[in-house]
């Protein structure tokens, strides 16, 4: 982070008291008092099953120089408060007033991702592209809230070259609120999809929400220009890039194979070809906005290949895992319906003794909840997949829907999560690949733990 004085925080907007040493640097800006070093910030941060104000005492005998508190805890406490603080309105909001004001003094070119799929792992391979030359700082796993992107923006200082982050939404208004934090030079929208129907209702309205992000995009918009969605904007205070299939695009695949657990392709801008070490067709476009960017930045062809191919699936994002002479495909990160039928078309062309596909629930569609996971069911059933194992409250429909359309005794459904590992582990045998996605809520993932 870049070292901050007392002095030049304490006339943000969201800072009522301040009883600290002026002449006191802040090194660092933490809200995990376990995390704590000799100089940080203690911010303490309100959530639905923790409080940060009771972990004062731990941040101030590691090393913290004083905390940020808020209203509701200064008022109770005052009379008592015996160490370095801050006393703002809502603690999140500070946290971010800071990061906007660290973020106008970096000279690092910033890259905001935001879409319905695919932002951590085009995060992740634009980090392993930059990252080869480049200092780099971006998000770990999905720091992409009103929490996370803060928190990365103060990771930044001013030798970061590349700043890169996401930004993710349940609720409208979030893109822009992030964004005008972020304030991108680069702005990449992977996709559209039926994500977080619960509180968007309907596509339109989660395309309405991701594009929020143009306002504050400052030199180039990069999109999948295959999207329905995406390909209708229309834009012109900054250059649009569009990547993907179709030959329309800016930068289009001209050739894709599969070789074993790999795909290897060529795009039009570029003779050679790329190699990641994946069978999912959908990581393509993950690909192609890392190759994008990578050329619009003029990054050396050899360091964007280089990256691609070195790049690893390792976040429970279509992870690979072989036990035992068992393929597990650990997607247990998250689903919503287009990352999970995405990952079932891909996986139907993958060769296998048996597939085995292990789904839980899709949270977060509202009244499209039942028809979304019926829709899942025919998808598994006309891709002719050989088991199909469901657990949780609207897996039931998958399961459900699929055997209507099915009359072989495919398809098991449990209201137990164990009972449907002890089913698993009679069943696998060598050869097989068995496939988990879930909503994070349901972590699938758990199961793997019981294949060691």
């Amino acid at each position: 982070m870049i070292p901050l004085e007392i002095s030049q925080i304490r006339n943000l907007k969201d800072v009522l008291k301040v009883n600290f040493n002026k002449k006191v640097y802040i090194k660092s800006i933490c809200i995990d008092s376990r995390k704590i070093k000799k100089g940080d910030l203690f911010v303490c941060i309100r959530g639905n099953t923790f409080d940060g104000h009771k972990f004062i005492k731990e941040a101030l005998s590691k090393g913290a120089i004083g905390c940020v508190v808020d209203k509701r805890f200064f008022d109770k406490n005052f009379s008592i408060l015996d160490f370095n603080f801050i006393v703002v309105r809502d603690t999140v909001n500070f946290l971010n007033e800071v990061a906007s004001f660290i973020r106008s003094r970096l000279k690092a070119t910033v890259i905001g991702i935001t879409g319905s799929c695919g932002k951590t792992t085009t995060k992740d391979m634009l980090s392993s592209v930059l990252g080869r030359n480049y200092n780099v700082v971006c998000s770990p796993y999905s720091f992409n809230n009103f929490i996370g992107l803060p928190l990365t923006i103060c990771e930044a200082n001013l030798s970061t070259r590349y700043l890169i982050a996401e930004c993710a939404t349940n609720h409208p208004g979030e893109i822009g609120r992030l964004a005008s934090v972020l304030r991108p030079h680069l702005s990449i929208i992977t996709n559209i999809g039926e994500s977080h129907l619960k509180f968007f209702k309907n596509k339109e309205n989660v395309f309405k929400e991701k594009k929020a992000i143009i306002s504050y995009t400052k030199r180039a918009l990069l999109i999948n220009g295959d999207d329905p969605f995406l390909r209708k904007i229309r834009i012109y205070k900054v250059p649009k890039i569009t990547f993907g299939f179709s030959s329309s695009n800016d930068i289009f695949v001209e050739y894709l194979k599969r070789k074993g657990f790999s795909l290897i392709f060529k795009v039009n801008v570029e003779r050679e070809k790329f190699k990641i070490r994946t069978p999912f067709y959908h990581h393509i476009y993950n690909c192609l906005a890392a190759i994008s960017v990578g050329k619009y930045l003029n990054i050396n062809n050899d360091l964007i290949k280089q990256g691609l191919e070195e790049f690893k699936f390792n976040n429970m994002r279509t992870q690979l895992i072989r036990k035992r002479g068992i393929i597990f495909i650990n997607d247990a990160y998250n689903s919503n319906p287009l990352s999970l039928e995405q990952a079932l078309k891909s996986l139907y062309a993958l060769k296998a003794r048996r597939k085995i596909i292990v789904l839980s629930d899709m949270l977060e569609q509202g009244a499209n909840s039942i028809p979304s996971h019926k829709r899942i069911g025919r998808i598994v059933h006309l891709l002719g997949f050989d088991y199909l194992l469901c657990w949780g409250k609207y897996s039931y429909y998958i399961f459900n829907e699929f055997v209507k359309l099915n009359r072989y005794k495919k398809a098991f459904y449990f209201k137990d999560k164990f009972k449907l590992i002890k089913k698993l582990r009679r069943m696998l045998r060598k050869g097989d690949v068995v496939f988990l996605k879930g909503s994070r809520a349901t972590y699938m993932e758990e199961i793997l733990a019981h294949f060691n």
